[in-house]
């Protein structure tokens, strides 16, 4: 029973691993495409990177909530209205 519960553990430890370097990657390619696609005068916009899952209803809603706030702000402020 003992090393049925070390593999659990250890298939646990390697899938945590392995999330945590999917989160990293996806975080430096977005990071990545930010700065290339940004002009060099507005690089120094706010970026927000938020970590979040499917089942975290609220932090998804909130996320999406400054996404759109910040979508808003940039197109006022570039058609000169902020």
């Amino acid at each position: 029973m003992y090393a049925s519960g070390s593999k659990t553990t250890s298939l646990f430890q390697r899938e945590k691993q392995e999330t945590e370097h999917a989160y990293e990657f996806v975080k430096k390619k977005f990071e990545e495409l930010y700065f290339q696609s940004s002009a060099p005068d507005r690089v120094d916009r706010v970026f927000k990177i938020y970590r979040t899952n499917a089942l975290d209803q609220k932090l998804v809603k909130k996320t999406f909530k400054l996404v759109d706030e910040s979508l808003r702000r940039r197109n006022l402020f570039e058609a000169g209205l902020l």
